[in-house]
């Protein structure tokens, strides 16, 4: 008798680590799919703000580069200035 019992609490504890384990791998899935779906979320997130800074970045280049075209032109019309007084 002292046997069975000994056997059935061997067999109960074994039935609930292993209920336990299966509980904890559902739970690890449901977080990894979570960490999953976080991880698109933010790699959206990461790609729309990459992509407002590139826009940045190139509307600022080109008004850079109208700043400097600017410039030449101001300089040109100068000297083109000079040059048509000069032959006055």
């Amino acid at each position: 008798m002292e046997k069975q019992v000994e056997t059935s609490t061997v067999k109960e504890h074994e039935l609930m680590a292993v209920t336990a384990l299966i509980e904890e791998k559902a739970l690890l899935n449901e977080q990894k799919t979570e960490l999953k779906k976080n991880c698109r979320e933010e790699q959206a997130r990461l790609d729309k703000e990459l992509e407002r800074i590139q826009k940045r970045n190139e509307d600022m280049m080109k008004a850079e580069h109208a700043e400097f075209l600017a410039q030449i032109d101001a300089e040109f019309d100068m000297e083109n200035e000079k040059l048509t007084e000069h032959r006055k």
